[in-house]
């Protein structure tokens, strides 16, 4: 359940800097794709954990 949780909030945080990306044109992409993949990752060992059960 808290890999659930952890994806949900990394994903917020991903949406949240491309759109300061698309607001600001920064470099706040890199973060959006980093916070992306970590939210990918913890919503895999989510579903992996949900399905070994």
């Amino acid at each position: 359940m808290k890999n659930l949780t952890y994806a949900i909030i990394t994903g917020v945080i991903a949406i949240v800097l491309f759109v300061l990306t698309f607001l600001y044109r920064k470099a706040f992409v890199v973060l959006g794709i980093v916070f992306l993949g970590r939210s990918v990752d913890y919503a895999y060992k989510y579903y992996q954990y949900r399905k070994n059960q």
